[in-house]
């Protein structure tokens, strides 16, 4: 009986997992690629990558 008391977790967990991928993957693809190699390329993004 222990382990149906912890099934509902389990499914909470994993939704809650899978709920934070897809998020932090639409954050990725949301960052866009400096034009330059050096820091000052980075200071017009830096806000994007702050959020």
């Amino acid at each position: 009986m222990a382990s149906r008391n912890n099934i509902p977790k389990d499914c909470l967990e994993s939704f809650s997992d899978g709920v934070l991928q897809i998020i932090i993957s639409f954050m990725v693809l949301e960052l866009k690629l400096p034009h330059g190699t050096d820091l000052v390329a980075l200071s017009p993004l830096l806000p994007s990558f702050l959020s």
